[in-house]
C-alpha cells in the first residue's frame, strides 16, 4: 500500500504474489526492499529509533496518537526520503500535519479506521 494501492488485510498475501509474478523480478532486490521497508515500520512504530533526532520527535509525537492507518503514506515518505527526493525538515512537516490532522479528528469523535484509504490515495 505504500506504493498508492489500496489492499485488503486479508489479500496481501494474493496481491503480493500476483505483483511479481507479472514481473521479471529480482528476489534479491524483493528482499532487500522488504528489509528495508520492515526497519522503516519498526521506527514507525516506536521499536527502533529514527537516527535523525527531530524526525524521531515528529514521530513519538505521532505513536502517542496510536494512528497505523498513517503507515503506508509514512512508509512511503520514509523511501522518497532515502531516494533523495524528500529532506527530513519536509518529511518532519508532514508528520506533524498527520499529527494534527489525527488529532482534530480524534477531538472531534471521528475513527481513524476510516481514512487508511485516503492517505493511501494522497501517496501520488
Amino acid at each position: 500500500m505504500r506504493n498508492g494501492e489500496y489492499v485488503p488485510p486479508g489479500d496481501t498475501f494474493e496481491y503480493f504474489q500476483r505483483h511479481y509474478a507479472a514481473t521479471d523480478f529480482d528476489p534479491i532486490r524483493v528482499v532487500t526492499d522488504l528489509k528495508q521497508a520492515s526497519e522503516w515500520y519498526d521506527i514507525l512504530r516506536g521499536r527502533r529509533t529514527e537516527p535523525n533526532k527531530a524526525v524521531e520527535k515528529a514521530l513519538d509525537s505521532l505513536r502517542q496518537l496510536e494512528s497505523s492507518t498513517t503507515h503506508s503514506l509514512l512508509l512511503n515518505l520514509f523511501q522518497r526520503r532515502q531516494k533523495g527526493r524528500l529532506y527530513d525538515e519536509t518529511l518532519i512537516e508532514m508528520i506533524r500535519m498527520l499529527a494534527g490532522f489525527t488529532l482534530r479528528r480524534l477531538v472531534c469523535g471521528e475513527h481513524s479506521r476510516s481514512y487508511a484509504r485516503m492517505f493511501i490515495q494522497a501517496i501520488p
